[in-house]
């Protein structure tokens, strides 16, 4: 009887294998969506990316578009030209042309957020140029889709570049008191790279961030584990790379008239290259000076960019308003332009690595 019991269990799971393969093969996976519409244009244009999975050779693409007035629409107008239905409940990234980022894009959020099949952590990001001159690369070897996912999910977690997704775009969409932020791609000679940040107003894409800012940027929204940031000491014009990089903050509200706030930001990491003589301590002190006057710098620029722009995408006003409960969004509206920040860099390097 055990062993009958056992038998059965092996071919249960066998024809359900079975099943699941069938299904798979019934469909068109999509796994990378992307969206462009040109200015004066009334119809938007979208293509999709379905991974063709082929015995002992790199992952082949179908890539499939469409174009509708409505951006809903988009994806009925590709099933015309797809062989078997399009199934999106894998779909892991999502792209927006800058052009059409700067339009809105309001008409998408509806629907990816509708769709149950769709999970939250799917990637969102902005392309220079047409989002479909970049799906139309053929890049790495397991296909574009994974390559661009894998570019900016590596670059987020042991880069510099913040966390962003479906999910919290949304979050900060919805909210009153924050604005959304998503990474730029730019296709550089063979390849892709992240080109900085797009910082949105609303739904609406309104200033960006360089590559070279976005170590701040990210201590300001996520906290560092791990980074790599290069300065210059001014006493001796010696460079320094600092690595394994970690970092916390603190914003708080100080005062409301006229309106206060402090950033405190703690960070700690070791030297990785160090292009003077052998490093004493006060060369060791000399550095984590320059490095807190760098970051203090570069953090009182970013918030005076955002008071240029009109945003919040660091959340000070929810910190206000625990401060205050008679703070409210109306308040914060008036007065997001209207507010200084006092900056706080306390840095330790606990290693001095390998010198050079």
């Amino acid at each position: 009887m055990k062993y009958s019991i056992i038998i059965c269990c092996l071919i249960f799971c066998a024809l359900s294998g079975c099943v699941e393969q069938e299904i798979i093969d019934d469909i068109n996976l999509v796994t990378t969506a992307g969206f462009d519409k040109k200015e004066g244009e009334e119809k938007y244009t979208g293509m999709v990316l379905i991974p063709q999975f082929l015995k002992d050779q790199p992952v082949q693409e179908e890539r499939l578009t469409g174009e509708s007035l409505l951006s809903r629409e988009i994806l009925s107008e590709i099933e015309r030209e797809s062989s078997r239905p399009l199934a999106i409940g894998k779909i892991k990234l999502v792209l927006f042309s800058e052009e059409l980022a700067r339009q809105g894009v309001k008409d998408f959020m509806d629907p990816l957020q509708r769709d149950e099949s769709i999970g939250s952590r799917v990637l969102l990001a902005i392309t220079r140029g047409d989002a479909a001159d970049i799906m139309s690369e053929q890049l790495g070897l397991k296909g574009t889709s994974t390559y661009l996912t894998s570019l900016i999910l590596h670059n987020k977690e042991q880069r510099d570049v913040p966390m962003a997704n479906l999910h919290l775009f949304l979050n900060n969409y919805k909210s009153a008191w924050s604005d959304s932020y998503l990474p730029f791609l730019k296709k550089k000679d063979d390849g892709v790279i992240i080109d900085g940040l797009a910082l949105f107003n609303g739904d609406k894409l309104v200033g960006e961030i360089p590559n070279e800012k976005l170590f701040s940027m990210k201590i300001l929204t996520d906290s560092h584990t791990s980074g790599n940031y290069m300065l210059r000491i001014p006493e001796t014009d010696e460079l320094v790379s600092i690595y394994n990089i970690h970092s916390s903050r603190k914003i708080r509200a100080k005062q409301l008239n006229p309106l206060k706030a402090s950033v405190d930001i703690k960070m700690k990491g070791a030297i990785q290259q160090y292009t003077g003589r052998d490093l004493t301590k006060e060369d060791i002190y000399k550095i984590e000076k320059a490095l807190e006057k760098d970051i203090k710098k570069e953090v009182i620029a970013l918030f005076e960019k955002f008071q240029e722009l009109n945003i919040d995408p660091v959340r000070l006003g929810r910190e206000i308003k625990a401060y205050s409960r008679e703070f409210d969004l109306s308040e914060w509206r008036k007065r997001k332009e209207d507010y200084s920040v006092i900056v706080n860099v306390e840095a330790v390097i606990s290693e001095t690595g390998v010198t050079e």
